[in-house]
């Protein structure tokens, strides 16, 4: 799209310093208020920025002409997980974004389209756990305004209660107090408790508003006090929970914690996996544990006991934990949903205690281990669905990791990355030049079984790709917002990435790998 097609398209403000950005993007959308004509003289005007040449979502501001623009910027590769994961989330804000934003550029594949048909499609997801968190703070909040406390704290307690309630009413988990106002009036809910706030902040009589938003709760199962907190997303609904370590390396003091957990909740699926910086979970290491049987209830509690017997020692090793850890990862969204991501525990069960026990005899060949597994993983894909497809694969795999080998902190924007996506590239080409020579002694060791401490994996990598290739891509829950059309493509390479998470590798090595047999599949028929 032209310039001045641009031009004509956005509202007048738009300054030739501002086209020039818009014409470096993959993909422009007009959001907010002027998408939908509900503009006024002071609006904001939002544009999102789908760029390629971006590796996490920001946002810059910008006054030109006397008119503010917010500039929201999303990474092509990554903006599919952001809106899967917005989706089961109520009235998410990126949903709105591309729910009711108008597209002014599109990349060559329409994926701006169909990202845009898809979240018009969803049906907005009530998050449980999100409400149970918001009653609870509710819930704290109202004993606060019967407590005898100074007028002023009051009124801050109940504002508080405002917006919770109003996030709650409308499921608007993500906004902010003006939108929430829009939600709940769009939506027509109950605003009585509005009018009883007003009551209680000009005569500092909280009893009809205590009353109002009793009565709110009680549709949700009244006032609510165990349990929770904001941290909860997976319990007591669920039949799973997160342990989360933040640690940016699996050492030995947290293995051995992970192996007392697991020890304690006998009877579990149970498998740990490493997340990088800038990814869709925070940095550290994650424990999961799954069952279809055990009370989940049950098993916190004794969580909570090994933790406070163990705090002191743990605090020594500067061991920190959260359980359960707040995260849509339960959800199994990346695997095509929950069926799906069910299906697929018992063989990350194995892998991963293939590997824990792999590491615990070999301290010192971890690293070498996860990278000789994750080209296994690799090889067994091209001769499970062959190299066309694994090719495929590779590339969708490459083209995801390739910005965090470039830009692994999160720090650069669009105008830095490609100096710095060529400097990466090149110094991948010149290490696997250096040593190609021991990368094909690797792969041949692969190919004839001649690396013994691999042998055990290899069967339980087999079988998860087959379990993967059978799975029915029409009936599989990854909707078609992703670069490649093929699902099966987009599954594998979510499992693939997935399995080296598991093997505790970081987004960087996780590239590194797949670059160097990117290369090697080029040039070499497996």
């Amino acid at each position: 799209m032209s310039g001045n097609e641009i031009s004509r398209i956005l509202p007048a403000h738009i300054t030739p310093r501002i086209l020039d950005l818009l014409k470096c993007a993959d993909g422009v959308i007009l959001a907010g208020s002027y998408a939908v004509g509900r503009n006024i003289s002071n609006s904001d005007v939002d544009i999102v920025i789908f760029s390629k040449k971006i590796n996490y979502i920001y946002c810059e501001s910008m006054c030109e002409t006397g008119r503010n623009f917010q500039f929201i910027f999303f990474p092509y590769y990554k903006t599919p997980y952001a809106l899967i994961k917005d989706a089961f989330n109520g009235k998410g804000i990126y949903a709105s974004m591309f729910k009711e934003g108008r597209i002014i550029k599109d990349t060559p594949n329409k994926i701006l389209t169909r990202m845009q048909r898809y979240m018009r499609s969803c049906q907005e997801h009530r998050n449980k756990c999100e409400d149970l968190a918001l009653i609870h703070r509710i819930s704290n909040a109202l004993e606060g305004l019967n407590a005898d406390i100074p007028e002023i704290e009051k009124l801050y307690i109940a504002s508080e209660i405002l917006l919770n309630t109003s996030k709650l009413l409308t499921h608007s988990y993500t906004v902010d107090g003006k939108h929430n106002a829009r939600n709940i009036i769009s939506d027509e809910s109950d605003t009585e408790f509005i009018e009883s706030y007003r009551t209680f902040v000009a005569t500092h009589d909280a009893t009809t508003f205590i009353r109002d938003i009793d009565s709110i709760l009680l549709k949700f199962g009244g006032r609510q006090t165990k349990y929770t907190t904001g941290w909860v997303y997976t319990f007591p609904h669920s039949d799973n929970l997160t342990v989360f370590f933040p640690s940016h390396v699996l050492d030995s003091r947290i293995l051995e914690c992970i192996h007392s957990i697991e020890n304690i909740c006998q009877g579990c699926y149970s498998y740990v996996f490493y997340i990088g910086k800038n990814q869709a979970m925070e940095e550290g290491v994650f424990l999961f544990l799954f069952t279809p049987e055990k009370n989940m209830s049950e098993i916190i509690d004794r969580l909570n006991d090994y933790s406070s017997l163990h705090a002191g020692d743990h605090m020594k090793q500067s061991i920190r934990m959260t359980f359960p850890y707040k995260t849509f990862f339960h959800e199994g969204i990346i695997f095509g949903g929950r069926d799906n991501f069910y299906s697929f525990i018992p063989h990350f069960r194995d892998i991963w205690h293939c590997f824990s026990n792999l590491i615990e005899n070999n301290p010192d060949q971890k690293n070498h281990a996860a990278k000789i597994l994750s080209t296994l993983l690799l090889y067994e894909s091209a001769k499970v669905i062959g190299t066309p497809q694994c090719k495929e694969v590779a590339t969708e795999l490459f083209h995801k990791l390739i910005l965090d080998a470039a830009d692994p902190n999160g720090l650069y924007n669009m105008l830095q990355i490609d100096d710095y996506r060529k400097g990466a590239l090149k110094l991948y080409s010149e290490v696997y030049e250096k040593n190609l020579s021991t990368y094909r002694e690797t792969i041949q060791g692969i190919i004839n079984g001649e690396i013994v401490e691999i042998g055990r994996i290899r069967n339980r990598i087999s079988r998860l790709y087959k379990l993967v290739h059978e799975i029915d891509a029409g009936a599989s829950a990854i909707p078609d917002i992703f670069d490649s059309p093929n699902k099966h493509t987009i599954l594998w390479m979510n499992v693939l990435d997935h399995l080296m998470s598991i093997f505790q590798l970081t987004p960087t090595e996780k590239f590194g790998i797949v670059y160097n047999f990117s290369r090697y599949i080029q040039e070499y028929d497996i």
